[in-house]
């Protein structure tokens, strides 16, 4: 089974008022603009990645994308949190950090263009439902000093 470690980190950052709001995260993400799974071609790297269960599809902050100059293949009505909007949608790959032999794992995805970052979240990237789909969630709690 491929494992992908992530953490729980502050979602948003408003963590000092709202200091209950940690959310699974997976450091180290990396977006790729190839469209042939077999290839990689990482034009972003050390992505936060949230992992978000209620999340259908996955999504890129906007502002990488428009700084990236990705384009994108169609427009959809936005569903989710950010709905009631047009919003771009673009074919990347998405390449996660993992412990196999190769160290990585890729899917091809769309994935619509969200505005994360100036919304207040701390992560580039939402792992929606498309990929979420594929792994074993586990939580697994070290604590300090306990045996």
């Amino acid at each position: 089974m491929t494992v992908i470690k992530g953490h729980f980190w502050a979602c948003t950052d408003d963590v000092k008022s709202n200091p209950g709001l940690w959310m699974p995260m997976i450091q180290g993400a990396s977006i790729s603009d190839s469209k042939d799974p077999n290839v990689v071609n990482v034009i972003q790297r050390d992505l936060f990645a949230l992992v978000d269960t209620g999340a259908d599809m996955c999504a890129l902050d906007q502002d990488i994308a428009g700084r990236l100059k990705l384009i994108p293949i169609k427009q959809t009505n936005d569903r989710g949190g950010f709905g009631g909007r047009m919003t771009n949608v673009y074919n990347l790959q998405i390449v996660l950090p993992t412990e196999s032999l190769n160290g990585e794992t890729r899917f091809q995805i769309e994935c619509v263009a969200a505005p994360l970052k100036s919304q207040g979240f701390l992560c580039d990237f939402v792992l929606g439902e498309d990929v979420i789909q594929h792994f074993e969630l586990r939580h697994v709690s070290i604590v300090e000093g306990c045996h």
